[in-house]
């Protein structure tokens, strides 16, 4: 077998595509603070806070959509339409010139990427079907989303020293149109269509509920959430309020969480063999770097806890294409990988929101504190609900029949197994 999945002509097409795709969505993010300001100089972090807010909950109420509207099609012809969508709503943006169309774009843009990711996520276990190298397939992806959010910065810093911050929207449409492209020269013509139990808009969500690895994962987000809304919310308050320190020293706290993921990210393939053992390294290492920022440390140490909060990130979020390709069939997994993304960003929203709001309540350190101790419960649940063993061959009934398999949460198997007393369960 392959030491890496570059050696597989199709990745190295997709995580191109991938890599520059997130580039340009990072410089995006860029852009869209620019022109909320040019839009409402008043009030441009009302606007973009509500921008942003629109992403997330279209995000949440598309998402599990995708099975359905992309039955119709194969996956490649799917995949380049919206990466088509994308590329002219991201094109059209800096021409806008109402707040209400300013939404709308964003809802497009939103919509489009939700129905776009799950389908490319399911298409990678698709393209490299050994278990060890589609989890180095998956760390390379989530080095790529982290390269993507430090690298994007520096690319748009430097094209705003030599265009006006239009530039920033064309570029990421260019980006968005050589994804399109990737896609075309690494996709095969024809694949699998989802099933019809897996078409259905909410199937998905209970599917992914009905399976215990899935659950422990979800509680696992919980605290993924938590952290990463820390480091995105608070790090520019804390170092401006508290800290009274430079703008560069916000950059480079963010830049050391960064490099914490890619790192966390990097090592994980390492522990892919003690799947529960991971997730609970990830979860205290991340309960422990709150906690300790609870004792408001100053510069130095803060870029230490915030290496090691991105490291417990990347430790944490690299295995679930893995988990999900587990538990799943192939006709079913765009439904997996649809309600994976729903409830992790449904998770991210809420975190948002609760660590923005609890800070000017109750004060950082408090804040740092209660933060870290529900990140530690959601490790914990993690830890209870991940089943020990985990085989994914179970022994089960149908009737009268009595059979092995590698078994899923399907059409044909609504229940999971007991783990049990050494019966079989009758579905």
């Amino acid at each position: 077998m392959a030491r890496s999945p570059f050696s597989n002509y199709a990745f190295r097409w997709i995580f191109l595509g991938h890599l520059t795709s997130l580039l340009g969505a990072s410089v995006t993010t860029i852009g869209l603070a620019l022109l909320a300001l040019r839009a409402a100089p008043e009030q441009p972090s009302v606007v973009l806070g509500t921008a942003l807010a629109i992403k997330m909950v279209t995000y949440i109420c598309v998402a599990p959509l995708s099975p359905r509207l992309s039955a119709r099609w194969a996956r490649r012809q799917w995949l380049i339409v919206l990466d088509l969508v994308r590329a002219l709503v991201v094109a059209v943006l800096p021409l806008l010139t109402t707040i209400s169309e300013f939404y709308l774009a964003i809802g497009l843009l939103s919509a489009a990427s939700a129905l776009f990711t799950p389908v490319y996520q399911s298409l990678l276990p698709m393209i490299i079907t050994e278990d060890e190298l589609y989890l180095r397939a998956l760390s390379w992806s989530q080095m790529a989303s982290s390269t993507g959010q430090l690298a994007g910065p520096l690319i748009a810093a430097a094209l705003l020293l030599s265009f006006s911050f239009e530039i920033l929207f064309w570029a990421n449409a260019l980006t968005f149109l050589f994804s399109a492209f990737c896609i075309l020269r690494a996709v095969p013509t024809t694949d699998a269509r989802p099933s019809i139990e897996a078409q259905r808009p909410w199937w998905g969500f209970s599917a992914y509920l009905r399976t215990p690895r899935l659950r422990a994962m979800g509680c696992a987000y919980i605290g993924i959430a938590l952290t990463s809304a820390t480091l995105i919310v608070n790090t520019a308050p804390y170092i401006a309020t508290l800290l009274d320190a430079s703008e560069s020293v916000y950059a480079i706290a963010i830049s050391c969480a960064g490099l914490g993921t890619i790192a966390g990210a990097a090592a994980a393939p390492r522990l892919a063999h003690r799947m529960r053992l991971l997730l609970a390294c990830a979860g205290f290492l991340m309960t422990t770097g709150l906690a300790a920022a609870g004792s408001l440390p100053e510069v130095p140490l803060l870029l230490t806890l915030w290496t090691l909060l991105g490291f417990g990130l990347g430790l944490a979020q690299t295995p679930a294409g893995t988990l999900i390709k587990r538990s799943s069939s192939a006709d079913d997994r765009d439904a997996y990988f649809a309600a994976h993304f729903a409830l992790t960003h449904g998770c991210w929203l809420a975190a948002y929101l609760f660590v923005g709001y609890l800070v000017t309540y109750v004060g950082w350190s408090p804040s740092f504190l209660i933060t870290s101790v529900l990140t530690g419960v959601a490790g914990g649940l993690c830890w209870l609900l991940y089943p020990v063993p985990d085989p994914q061959m179970l022994t089960h009934r149908h009737g009268d029949q009595e059979h092995t398999h590698e078994f899923v949460i399907d059409a044909q198997h609504p229940r999971w197994p007991h783990p049990t007393s050494g019966r079989p369960t009758t579905l």
